[in-house]
């Protein structure tokens, strides 16, 4: 080769080197810094650090609702968008999803990245650790995406108390619109006036919420929704403009954790009240009678709280109504039970002597109209009338004392209204009707009541007079107990008729005289003709206390269509009593 060429060679080897480093020169010193800050280029802002809901204790402290910790995938759809554009890395995606527990994500994403819309929403909960640890490790290859941790609201016991405990949800429409007018929608702020002064301002981040924010609806977790909430705080975090990725740099102020509230209930007498009524439908009531403190307020059937969201249309549309609270929401014909109230007014309002008997042929005509009894008793006194539930007794009672009078009886003993139970406004107060026929002396007609306003009457004999009013909080301040017009006297012989009605009468059954339990039966007829003529089974009631000499449980038993009082609802007060009886003394101070 000629000595021109070899030099031509080396001067073209030479440029081309001379390009590459010039080119080196100008990417890593003239150009490096901004190609730095470009490729990490990352984006500041204020956002809220949710704060942990509080948890819900029975009376000695179990724990019936929690936060626990969930995981959950977000997306930013106008982000993802384009990084679902690899098909490969798609599928790559969907494959892993469905392998833990997410199968079709992949196309409920494309659904959702297809629809739009600015900023991050939840699209994924409950991501199990395997998914937590491959999308963060994936993070840089799937921008739009990001692994959040939040907090769920679990229910230990499932379906126990589940009425009482209540449930979470989002706000509704005309709520929302009430949120809105009083300037406490949170996104809407953060709309009008910016992210940073709209989280600032202490008032606002206190008090207002999100459209999608879940609240308590119904119970308990509506009642305590104010302490149970807490409050959020504030950090600053750093997002990653190309990967999206977010690192927390600086906590403002610290979330503050709802409070913890305790419950009157006892996890144990509220499991066997349950389960006593099995699949029947009805409601079992335990309550303190000095203090109305509730243990029990069992309603079955009922639902599994931490599932509720995935069923609640099905459970809406259930005709066993699993949604109903039974024991304050349930109105029912009293049966036998009122009873007691009739032979109250009988005493006190009539001054009517309770030895005196009337003779029990089986039926009372009276105006044309026979008013039937469950058999013949022949001569009875109130005791004795009390003691095998003879109708025709309190038939001739109801003539002499008038059916104004004993509608006043009965709303003195509470019916006719709600008892004032703060438990998110569940509770009915039943009717007592200001015309009728003496049918109401034996708690017929268009009287109705709940099983919490039966338990309550029942305590009225326990306790010496006082209506007391029922509380599931044990700081709720107590309401000072209304006084019912009902002397010693009178206190001493209805004791006496509910003392024989459980040792020979009609609640004998079931051995209520081992707990010295006071009692009174009931089978309520529902609607006009009774069951032997084609109506339905009748209700089946009973309301008790005891011990005899020193009480301190008041309970209350309806079962549905049940039958008999003394056959059906008669054992379950039994095992209430029995399960009471072998409780481990409470606590004296709240339980945390």
């Amino acid at each position: 080769m000629s000595g021109w060429r070899v030099r031509l060679l080396g001067a073209l080897a030479a440029l081309g080197l001379l390009t590459v480093l010039g080119r080196l020169f100008q990417l890593q010193v003239l150009q490096g810094e901004a190609l730095a800050q470009e490729a990490s280029a990352k984006v500041r802002r204020i956002e809220l650090i949710e704060a942990p809901r509080g948890r819900i204790l029975d009376r000695r402290g179990r724990v019936l609702a929690e936060d626990r910790e969930s995981w959950e995938l977000w997306v930013d759809p106008a982000r993802a968008a384009r990084g679902l554009k690899d098909l490969r890395r798609a599928e790559r995606l969907g494959r892993l999803l469905a392998e833990c527990g997410f199968p079709g994500a992949l196309d409920s994403l494309a659904r959702l990245v297809q629809k739009g819309g600015e900023g991050e929403r939840a699209w994924l909960t409950g991501l199990p650790q395997k998914a937590v640890y491959w999308l963060t490790c994936l993070q840089d290859e799937y921008p739009g995406l990001s692994v959040e941790r939040r907090s769920a609201r679990r229910y230990p016991y499932g379906s126990l108390a589940c009425h009482v405990v209540g449930r979470m949800g989002r706000l509704g429409d005309r709520e929302l619109k009430q949120l809105q007018a009083e300037g406490k929608d949170l996104g809407l702020q953060i709309a009008r006036r910016g992210r940073a002064e709209a989280l600032l301002d202490d008032e606002l981040r206190g008090s207002a919420l999100f459209a999608d924010d879940d609240v308590g609806r119904e119970g308990v977790e509506l009642q305590a929704e104010e302490r149970l909430r807490g409050r959020r705080g504030l950090r600053v975090v750093s997002v990653e403009v190309k990967s999206g990725r977010r690192r927390e740099e600086a906590q403002i102020e610290p979330a503050v954790p709802g409070q913890d509230v305790q419950l009157t209930l006892d996890v144990d007498l509220q499991a066997v009240a349950e389960r006593s009524l099995g699949s029947r439908r009805g409601a079992v009531v335990a309550m303190d009678p000095h203090t109305g403190a509730l243990l029990a307020l069992a309603s079955r059937p009922g639902y599994d709280a931490n599932t509720l969201a995935a069923q609640y249309g099905a459970l809406q549309k259930d005709p066993a109504q699993p949604l109903l609270n039974r024991a304050v929401r349930g109105t029912y014909p009293p049966g036998s039970i009122f009873k007691l109230v009739t032979a109250a007014s009988m005493l006190e309002d009539a001054h009517m002597d309770p030895a005196f008997s009337y003779a029990c042929e089986g039926a009372l005509l009276d105006q044309g109209t026979r008013y039937g009894c469950n058999r013949i008793h022949g001569a009875c006194d109130l005791a004795r009338a009390l003691e095998v539930s003879c109708n025709v007794y309190f038939y001739q009672a109801a003539k002499r004392l008038g059916i104004v009078t004993l509608a006043a009886k009965a709303r003195a003993f509470g019916f006719g209204a709600p008892t004032g139970l703060s438990l998110g406004g569940q509770e009915l107060g039943g009717g007592v009707p200001a015309h009728g026929s003496i049918l109401l002396s034996v708690g017929q007609g268009e009287l109705t009541v709940t099983p919490l306003q039966a338990v309550r009457m029942a305590a009225v004999f326990a306790n010496g007079g006082r209506l007391v009013r029922p509380l599931i909080f044990p700081q709720s301040p107590e309401a000072a107990p209304a006084p019912v017009c009902l002397g010693t006297p009178a206190l001493e012989v209805i004791r006496e008729g509910m003392k024989r009605a459980v040792l020979s009468g009609t609640a004998s059954h079931a051995g209520l005289i081992h707990w010295r339990v006071m009692g009174k039966t009931g089978t309520a007829q529902v609607g006009l003709k009774p069951e032997r003529l084609g109506g339905p089974p009748p209700h089946a009631w009973f309301v008790g206390y005891g011990p005899e000499e020193a009480p301190t449980l008041a309970v209350s038993v309806i079962v549905e269509h049940g039958g008999s009082g003394g056959d059906v609802a008669t054992p379950i007060a039994a095992e209430v009593f029995r399960a009471f009886a072998e409780l481990p003394p409470a606590p004296a101070e709240p339980v945390g």
